[in-house]
């Protein structure tokens, strides 16, 4: 299975724009229920995903979910969302762990796939572990938050060269240890 060179994210709540995303002709198309739904409209969204997967479970197993993290009170009910509609594929948002990413893939159907997504710090001393964790298709790196959770100051000049460095040097751990280590190769 080759890798997705691009990735189409399409709100949960917006269930009208999930078959317009797959005909898109992206790599993949990721259907968000963390930073793209609101709180008070997460279980409707989990519903609409569900009744789409439902009504052609070949375009479910398309699919890959961006679900809320572990430390959420959604965690829960999107894992047994996933075990009904049998997606694809997940995004793990802020994945610090294996044990984490563990436990979303126990969720998936058989040969369904993992994204974790990297933004703290931990998740960055943890990258080998995140990477090898099984189900794993490769890491994303979210470069926006990592400074922020790693108790960084946010600033809205320029960054420093030396700050610059520092990131593009993360980032390319992230992408190391998802090319060496991850179950799917170029």
């Amino acid at each position: 299975m080759a890798l997705p060179v691009t990735y189409l994210f399409v709100p949960g709540n917006r269930p009208e724009r999930f078959a317009k995303a797959i005909a898109s002709g992206a790599g993949a198309v990721i259907i968000d229920l963390e930073d793209a739904v609101a709180p008070s409209d997460k279980a409707a969204a989990r519903d609409a995903i569900a009744e789409f997967c439902a009504a052609d479970r070949g375009r479910a197993a398309s699919l890959l979910v961006r679900i809320n993290d572990a430390a959420t009170p959604w965690f829960e009910a999107d894992l047994e969302f996933v075990r009904r509609s049998q997606v694809g594929g997940l995004m793990l948002p802020k994945a610090e762990d294996a044990s984490q990413i563990e436990r979303a893939g126990a969720a998936l159907a058989r040969g369904g796939n993992l994204i974790p997504i990297v933004e703290s710090a931990r998740g960055l001393l943890n990258v080998d572990a995140l990477a090898e964790a099984p189900r794993v298709q490769r890491l994303a790196f979210g470069l926006s938050r990592v400074p922020h959770r790693a108790g960084f100051a946010r600033r809205r000049h320029r960054l420093s060269d030396r700050r610059r460095h520092t990131r593009n040097r993360r980032r390319s751990e992230v992408a190391l240890g998802s090319r060496v280590r991850a179950r799917v190769r170029l």
